[in-house]
């Protein structure tokens, strides 16, 4: 797979709806130098964008689309029709029939429309077909293999932080960075079970009436094993 290449950034919460640190800078440049760039006539003009539940991937996505004015298809749909003139978005690529995506894949091609496909696993694995046991179909790896691509890792403690810290802010609650800490030392690596712990921790600090300080966060840690590296 043809993957791009940017140096790592420093961590940064400027823009509120993406958070950044060194995790995920690196794929989320990749994805926005290839949707500003101009592509030449005749060449495939898609990228493949992959990496583990909660990375982050759907919301990138529900993000560059509202940026841009893509359309975003999900949970396993596909465009009726390709030659859109706007920029396709396509998550969940391995709920996709394999048969259907490679169709698509032609479709898209021969109308030169742009295109971002992801989700989790790799392109082999989404050209497996459910109709025959497993089998790759061998015509969607290659093409989709051969795509500029971007590996969106799981996040580091630094972003897990900020968007623990985020997730409270937005419920009118204000903590300390040594409080968002302690949360991403021990949360699991994923943004859906930071965000859904800040809403657990909203929750028991309202039933409890108690600040949300560090030791409160670790409190609740010990309540909620589930989410956490431990569990």
């Amino acid at each position: 797979m043809n993957q791009l290449t940017f140096p790592y950034a420093t961590v940064s919460a400027a823009n509120s709806d993406l958070l950044q640190s060194t995790a995920n800078a690196p794929a989320i440049a990749m994805v926005q130098s290839w949707l500003a760039q101009d592509i030449p006539a005749g060449e495939p003009k898609g990228f493949v964008l992959t990496g583990p539940k909660g990375a982050g991937k759907s919301h990138l996505l529900q993000i560059e689309a509202k940026r841009i004015g893509a359309q975003l298809f999900s949970g396993g749909a596909l465009p009726e029709q390709s030659g859109r003139k706007e920029i396709v978005f396509i998550d969940d690529a391995p709920l996709i029939d394999a048969n259907a995506l490679l169709a698509f894949y032609h479709q898209a091609i021969k109308a030169e429309q742009r295109f971002v496909i992801a989700g989790q696993g790799t392109p082999q694995d989404w050209a497996r077909q459910k109709d025959k046991a497993g089998e790759v179909l061998p015509d969607l790896m290659t093409r989709l293999a051969a795509l500029p691509s971007a590996m969106l890792p799981a996040p580091d403690e630094a972003l897990l932080a900020m968007v623990f810290e985020a997730s409270l802010a937005a419920r009118q609650i204000r903590i300390q960075p040594e409080t968002a800490q302690a949360a991403a030392q021990s949360l699991r690596r994923s943004l859906h079970v930071a965000r859904d712990f800040a809403a657990l921790v909203d929750e028991e600090a309202l039933a409890k009436q108690h600040k949300v300080d560090k030791a409160f966060v670790r409190d609740c840690l010990k309540n909620h094993p589930e989410l956490t590296v431990f569990g």
